[in-house]
């Protein structure tokens, strides 16, 4: 069972009408969440150099959805090394979705494949996800109201 006492008007309502719950014990949602989100379908370019085949280009997609190619990691090679000398906004990350290796547009399984065949200059398109992040505020509010049994 999943119930919420904090975000509902009524009791606020409750609380001031009643004097045997306490106006000052409640927490009202609306007044402690706050939201904060990057910009939704942001694009941006990585330009990466592969000597050659033999060299890793340390990025792990998840290529099992036809219509999606998700970073599930980078890790290594020259990936790696990209994320360490690049601007933040332009950093490899964990969900970001590959859209385009070089000239090349499909499935997950076309652009790792696409990927691990080339080698010289490298260019791979990523569209960064919509993040959210959530404050309840402070933690000496009290609790937030939600049951969960």
């Amino acid at each position: 069972m999943f119930s919420c006492t904090a975000c509902c008007e009524s009791e606020r309502d409750k609380a001031q009408l009643n004097p045997q719950v306490p106006a000052e014990g409640i927490v009202f949602a609306q007044e402690v969440i706050k939201t904060v989100a990057t910009p939704k379908n942001e694009e941006f370019d990585v330009e990466l150099y592969r000597e050659d085949l033999d060299s890793e280009v340390g990025i792990v997609v998840d290529k099992s959805d036809e219509h999606m190619c998700i970073v599930r990691y980078v890790s290594g090679g020259i990936a790696e090394e990209w994320n360490k000398t690049c601007t933040s906004d332009r950093e490899m990350r964990q969900y970001d979705r590959l859209l385009q290796v070089n000239d090349v547009k499909g499935s997950g399984k076309e652009l790792a494949a696409t990927l691990q065949k080339l080698k010289g200059a490298i260019i791979l398109r990523f569209q960064r996800p919509e993040e959210r992040s959530i404050d309840f505020g402070s933690r000496d509010r009290g609790s937030l109201g939600v049951d969960a049994k």
